[in-house]
């Protein structure tokens, strides 16, 4: 799992840093000239915290279903799991990413060519890096891809369709959403590794949140998540139950 995220970071850095130097003011300009485009994307109806509402309605539908039903459901975990990795990217994001790399966002360059990083300088007209909408869909897809994979094609579609409103509403350019993304994807993978450790662990009874876990995930984590759910348990034999096992 570590090997294939190294990778992962390798090509989104590669391809980020490319971009930043070769293509991201060539494609704000040429973004730029299609005002309609803009003006649309701009509304004032856009501008409402939609992801960040997401985040919330998910954190709360799985504390609902799991004061309805104590023993974790499929959807719970999901739920449970989505909340967290959206409301961890939103923190990470906009506390610690965007203040950090100060990063003027594209309608300055098209009306005063302003481009460039002003690291540590936390302000309005410098968060366009990373893109947060992006983190947060990501954050989110990351979960819904092993839970419900079936909905692959539609996850893919809302990120392009995503990517594409982010520039040509002027909003950020092509490199802040390549590192966006992978930002959300890697926030959404620690949270389901968390979840998925708090299922091995507890005495509650949770370990039906491992079931939308892809192979690849779970092998991630068992290897250091079981010994300690194991240990536990021996030390807890009232409150153990058995670990469902896996293939």
């Amino acid at each position: 799992m570590l090997r294939r995220w190294t990778i992962a970071c390798g090509i989104c850095t590669t391809i980020a840093l490319l971009s930043i130097a070769c293509l991201d003011r060539t494609i704000a300009t040429q973004a730029h000239k299609f005002s309609g485009a803009r003006d649309l994307l701009r509304a004032d109806f856009l501008q409402l915290p939609y992801l960040q509402l997401m985040a919330l309605c998910a954190a709360a539908l799985g504390a609902v279903l799991l004061v309805a039903h104590p023993r974790y459901s499929k959807i719970t975990g999901v739920a449970l799991t989505a909340g967290f990795a959206g409301g961890s990217a939103i923190v990470l994001n906009t506390f610690l990413l965007k203040p950090f790399f100060g990063r003027s966002e594209p309608w300055e360059f098209a009306a005063r060519g302003a481009y460039g990083f002003h690291f540590f300088h936390a302000s309005a007209r410098f968060g366009s890096f990373p893109s947060g909408h992006s983190v947060m869909l990501a954050a989110f897809i990351a979960v819904l891809w092993s839970s419900y994979p079936k909905g692959r094609p539609i996850y893919a579609t809302l990120i392009v369709g995503l990517s594409l409103a982010l520039i040509f509403g002027e909003y950020h350019f092509l490199s802040d959403i390549v590192a966006g993304l992978f930002v959300g994807w890697t926030v959404g993978m620690i949270a389901m590794h968390l979840v998925a450790q708090l299922a091995l662990t507890s005495p509650l009874g949770m370990d039906e949140v491992l079931h939308p876990m892809d192979k690849d995930v779970l092998a991630g984590f068992q290897t250091f998540a079981r010994p300690q759910a194991q240990g536990i348990r021996a030390n807890n034999t009232e409150g153990a139950i058995p670990v469902r096992k896996t293939a």
